[in-house]
């Protein structure tokens, strides 16, 4: 949607109309002309460097630079989050106060304004500090502070608030899917005050009309020109009566941290549930749609501001009622051409980035299964007796008999224990499996040449075989536990006749499941090779 909408004001609207001003859409596209590119890459807030927004092409979008190059930035911080928490908030704030202290020291130094009607101090502060993301990046840094202790402190942060508490459903609303897990050491941190959260929503609407009207003495003077300074000599314009030349550049470097500050806090009560009328409003379902238009809103309001602008052929007169008809004008404009632009390019690209994701999860997904089938079948071409003794292989080949020094050297280290009919059922388990294990591999071995019928045959007698040894086994166990039933030591060594059957039950459920599943793919690939 960003580039349709460059490409909009790059090609389209200067096609839109024609007048006095008109000609200013021409100094626009040659701007565009040259440093398109920088958009695609999002470095127009620093090519051309030095130049000011006013000599970028899409002049309104420096913030969109800005917001790419901070996200590249975050996995710098993730990765010292993932080391240490403490780091990562210290990294936080230690970018905070730098950024900060870097731009009063330029302000003061340069003689920078935010206040707009200071004439050049606020064209030198437009150019040379207003779009650089250095300057910015407070506000982003104090976005991944809230984030941060959103996930290290619990869900509620006060008890038995009483009034105050606001409905669960309302967290959930803010913050989708987000679940905190309350441990002993951050329980100690619960605060029960019922009058804290009351205090933070307090301090953040504070700061927030601290930066709407702490600057109202720099707008009581005439404005200044242009090329006028508000501290110059005899110069009464401005805010050059009231500040001086340090306070205008704490006013510039100071207001937009503060303001971040102001509605972390609100959004920190907010997700508590616990905000109050503000909480309330700020949640309500009427900010949904606004809130998925606003992107657009804030890429297109600059091209109908300049088309309605720049076709005038009088001059404006200043009164009250114009300006607010003037601005709901704008507004309704800009919201209705937002929709336009959301049905025929947002919505329809949104929906196919989806359908190509969903395509592209079970491409993966066939692409994984195919590899774990693939993976499957190469190992029944690996002997799976390559880390057993040769007892193993010969009696899966039908030259031993079943191995039950093996099969007690197993159960000795699952089962320390265990006695010795622990080990001889294992043993006989064991030799049983092997016929499952090592149908497919033993036969690949022998060779390749072996008749379909041979196989089957060979695998019935291994059956029996199995079975018989089962038989045999369970019987030893049975008469055994009975024979030394009345020795307690024994009686350790040997575990209990339940124990004995549990153990027995579950081998054999799992030999005849893993003999199952390899005889299907041995079948499947005797027939693949046929």
């Amino acid at each position: 949607m960003y580039m349709f909408c460059l490409l909009i004001w790059w090609k389209i609207a200067p096609l839109m109309g024609s007048g006095p001003q008109w000609f200013r859409w021409h100094e626009y596209t040659k701007l565009c002309d040259s440093y398109w590119w920088t958009n695609l890459f999002f470095v127009n807030n620093l090519v051309p460097f030095g130049e000011g927004e006013n000599a970028t092409c899409f002049f309104h979008s420096w913030y969109m630079a800005n917001d790419m190059q901070f996200f590249a930035l975050t996995p710098l911080f993730l990765l010292v989050y993932l080391h240490s928490k403490k780091w990562a908030v210290a990294l936080c704030i230690f970018t905070v106060c730098a950024s900060v202290i870097a731009a009063f020291l330029a302000a003061k130094t340069y003689a920078w304004s935010s206040a707009n009607l200071d004439g050049a101090a606020v064209i030198t502060y437009d150019r040379e500090g207003y779009i650089f993301p250095w300057f910015r990046i407070p506000a982003y840094a104090i976005g991944m502070l809230l984030a941060i202790a959103r996930l290290q402190f619990p869900r509620n942060l006060s008890l038995g608030l009483g009034g105050f508490n606001q409905n669960q459903n309302q967290q959930q609303q803010v913050v989708p899917g987000m679940r905190m897990s309350m441990s002993r050491k951050m329980s100690s941190l619960v605060i029960s005050d019922p009058y804290l959260n009351v205090v933070i929503e307090g301090l953040g609407l504070s700061l927030l009309l601290l930066c709407v009207f702490g600057g109202i003495d720099a707008y009581q003077a005439r404005p200044c020109a242009y090329d006028m300074w508000p501290g110059g000599a005899n110069v009464a314009c401005g805010s050059g009566p009231e500040w001086d030349t340090t306070e205008r550049a704490a006013y510039a470097s100071f207001t937009k941290p503060a303001w971040c500050v102001g509605l972390a806090l609100l959004c920190w009560v907010s997700f508590q549930g616990q905000a109050g009328f503000v909480g309330w409003l700020l949640n309500h379902d009427a900010w949904v749609v606004p809130a998925r238009l606003s992107f657009g809103m804030y890429l297109l309001h600059p091209l109908v501001i300049n088309v309605w602008f720049q076709k005038q052929t009088q001059f404006f007169r200043w009164s009250a009622v114009d300006f607010m008809l003037r601005f709901f004008g704008v507004f309704a404009g800009t919201f209705l051409a937002t929709i336009a632009l959301n049905l025929v390019v947002e919505g329809p690209f949104s929906l196919l980035s989806k359908e190509w994701l969903k395509w592209f999860a079970r491409k993966t997904s066939s692409s994984s299964s195919s590899k774990t089938t693939k993976q499957n079948q190469n190992q029944l071409r690996i002997d799976p007796y390559q880390n057993t003794d040769t007892s193993d292989r010969e009696r899966d080949s039908g030259s031993a008999t079943p191995g039950r020094a093996s099969g007690n050297a197993r159960v000795q280290n699952k089962w320390p224990n265990s006695g010795s009919q622990h080990g001889e059922l294992r043993g006989l388990l064991d030799s049983g499996s092997g016929v499952g294990f090592g149908f497919g591999a033993g036969s690949r071995q022998r060779t390749r040449s072996r008749s379909r019928e041979s196989r089957s045959s060979g695998r019935k007698e291994r059956g029996s075989a199995r079975e018989q040894r089962r038989s045999e086994s369970e019987s030893e166990s049975q008469s055994s536990y009975y024979e030394t039933s009345g020795s307690d030591e024994k009686k350790e060594n040997k575990g209990s006749f339940p124990e004995i059957q549990a153990l027995v039950a579950a081998e054999v459920k799992w030999v005849e499941m893993r003999s199952q599943y390899l005889r299907q793919k041995i079948d499947a690939n005797i027939s693949r090779s046929l």
